[in-house]
């Protein structure tokens, strides 16, 4: 059976990086619903959200860059 693999467009939804629920409550209550516009923002930017820490900030960097995506400034990518 063949293995496909799915690649996120910036139109899709933040749902599908399956983050903690902490943090995908925290970025959709800041109107962040897109890839793209999660990928718009900068670290500080995130971190200055309530309830968004720096726990959060390394889950949503880890999930992107699994992906091939960083936040802007490229942050997140060793």
């Amino acid at each position: 059976m063949p293995t496909t693999t799915t690649t996120l467009q910036l139109g899709d939804p933040i749902a599908l990086l399956l983050l903690t629920p902490r943090a995908y409550n925290a970025l959709w209550r800041e109107g962040i619903h897109t890839i793209g516009d999660l990928t718009a923002r900068e670290p500080d930017e995130l971190t200055d959200i309530r309830r968004f820490g720096p726990l959060s900030l390394a889950d949503v960097q880890a999930k992107l860059a699994a992906h091939g995506l960083a936040l802007k400034n490229g942050a997140g990518q060793a």
